[in-house]
Protein backbone atom coordinates (compact mmCIF):
# COMPACT_ATOMS: atom_id res chain seq x y z
CA UNK A 1 0.00 0.00 0.00
CA UNK A 2 1.33 3.46 -0.93
CA UNK A 3 0.94 6.28 1.54
CA UNK A 4 -0.28 9.13 -0.66
CA UNK A 5 0.83 11.71 1.89
CA UNK A 6 4.42 10.50 1.50
CA UNK A 7 4.43 10.65 -2.29
CA UNK A 8 5.97 13.81 -3.70
CA UNK A 9 6.36 14.93 -7.26
CA UNK A 10 9.92 15.40 -8.35
CA UNK A 11 10.72 17.92 -11.04
CA UNK A 12 13.59 16.97 -13.29
CA UNK A 13 15.42 19.93 -14.73
CA UNK A 14 16.62 19.77 -18.31
CA UNK A 15 20.35 19.45 -18.43
CA UNK A 16 22.17 22.43 -19.84
CA UNK A 17 24.53 21.90 -22.75
CA UNK A 18 28.09 22.81 -21.83
CA UNK A 19 30.76 23.27 -24.47
CA UNK A 20 34.42 23.02 -23.45
CA UNK A 21 37.25 25.17 -24.77
CA UNK A 22 40.36 26.89 -23.46
CA UNK A 23 40.07 29.43 -20.66
CA UNK A 24 41.66 32.50 -22.23
CA UNK A 25 40.48 35.57 -20.27
CA UNK A 26 38.96 35.34 -16.81
CA UNK A 27 35.45 36.36 -15.93
CA UNK A 28 31.87 35.22 -16.36
CA UNK A 29 29.33 36.80 -18.69
CA UNK A 30 25.75 35.80 -19.33
CA UNK A 31 23.62 37.21 -22.09
CA UNK A 32 22.49 37.16 -25.69
CA UNK A 33 25.09 36.02 -28.18
CA UNK A 34 25.75 37.10 -31.73
CA UNK A 35 27.09 34.40 -34.02
CA UNK A 36 29.15 36.22 -36.63
CA UNK A 37 30.68 34.36 -39.56
CA UNK A 38 32.54 37.17 -41.33
CA UNK A 39 34.38 40.38 -40.56
CA UNK A 40 31.74 42.33 -42.51
CA UNK A 41 29.09 41.36 -39.92
CA UNK A 42 31.08 42.62 -36.92
CA UNK A 43 29.85 46.22 -37.24
CA UNK A 44 26.28 45.09 -36.55
CA UNK A 45 27.11 43.56 -33.14
CA UNK A 46 25.18 45.31 -30.36
CA UNK A 47 26.51 46.73 -27.10
CA UNK A 48 26.64 44.05 -24.38
CA UNK A 49 26.47 41.07 -26.73
CA UNK A 50 28.60 37.95 -26.42
CA UNK A 51 30.44 37.42 -29.68
CA UNK A 52 30.73 33.93 -31.16
CA UNK A 53 33.31 34.07 -33.95
CA UNK A 54 35.18 31.43 -35.98
CA UNK A 55 38.75 32.62 -35.34
CA UNK A 56 40.80 34.30 -32.67
CA UNK A 57 42.41 36.96 -34.87
CA UNK A 58 42.74 40.70 -34.42
CA UNK A 59 39.59 41.38 -36.49
CA UNK A 60 37.48 41.93 -33.38
CA UNK A 61 39.56 44.89 -32.15
CA UNK A 62 37.06 47.38 -33.58
CA UNK A 63 34.11 45.98 -31.58
CA UNK A 64 35.74 44.57 -28.44
CA UNK A 65 34.76 47.57 -26.29
CA UNK A 66 31.06 46.79 -26.97
CA UNK A 67 31.24 43.11 -25.98
CA UNK A 68 30.35 41.33 -22.76
CA UNK A 69 32.32 38.22 -23.75
CA UNK A 70 33.96 36.32 -26.60
CA UNK A 71 33.80 32.70 -27.79
CA UNK A 72 35.92 31.47 -30.70
CA UNK A 73 35.85 28.12 -32.46
CA UNK A 74 39.55 28.20 -33.33
CA UNK A 75 42.54 29.86 -31.77
CA UNK A 76 44.41 29.75 -28.53
CA UNK A 77 45.48 31.69 -25.49
CA UNK A 78 47.80 33.91 -27.51
CA UNK A 79 45.36 34.90 -30.28
CA UNK A 80 44.07 38.37 -31.04
CA UNK A 81 40.64 37.82 -29.45
CA UNK A 82 42.29 36.64 -26.25
CA UNK A 83 44.64 39.61 -26.14
CA UNK A 84 41.84 42.15 -26.62
CA UNK A 85 39.55 40.38 -24.15
CA UNK A 86 42.24 40.51 -21.46
CA UNK A 87 42.92 44.18 -22.18
CA UNK A 88 39.24 45.05 -21.75
CA UNK A 89 38.61 42.65 -18.84
CA UNK A 90 35.93 40.54 -20.51
CA UNK A 91 35.72 36.73 -20.43
CA UNK A 92 36.98 34.79 -23.42
CA UNK A 93 36.88 31.08 -24.22
CA UNK A 94 38.77 29.96 -27.33
CA UNK A 95 39.11 26.72 -29.25
CA UNK A 96 35.49 25.72 -28.60
CA UNK A 97 35.16 22.98 -31.20
CA UNK A 98 31.79 23.01 -32.98
CA UNK A 99 30.64 26.25 -31.37
CA UNK A 100 29.63 27.85 -34.67
CA UNK A 101 27.10 25.04 -35.24
CA UNK A 102 26.04 24.39 -31.64
CA UNK A 103 25.30 28.01 -30.71
CA UNK A 104 22.43 29.87 -32.40
CA UNK A 105 22.41 33.61 -33.02
CA UNK A 106 20.36 35.35 -30.29
CA UNK A 107 20.68 32.45 -27.87
CA UNK A 108 21.27 33.06 -24.15
CA UNK A 109 24.67 31.70 -23.11
CA UNK A 110 27.08 31.87 -20.19
CA UNK A 111 30.80 32.27 -20.90
CA UNK A 112 33.12 31.21 -18.09
CA UNK A 113 36.61 32.45 -18.89
CA UNK A 114 37.99 30.87 -15.70
CA UNK A 115 36.87 27.30 -16.49
CA UNK A 116 36.87 27.50 -20.28
CA UNK A 117 33.20 26.61 -20.63
CA UNK A 118 30.26 27.94 -22.62
CA UNK A 119 26.83 26.99 -21.27
CA UNK A 120 23.80 27.16 -23.57
CA UNK A 121 20.97 28.55 -21.44
CA UNK A 122 18.12 28.70 -23.94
Amino acid sequence: MINSAAVRSIEIEETETVLQGLAASGGIAEGVCRVVTSVKELAAVEEGAILVFPTSGPEIAAVISKLAGVVTEKGGRLGGATYYARETNIPCVTSVKGSMKAICDGQMIRVDGFEGTVTLLS
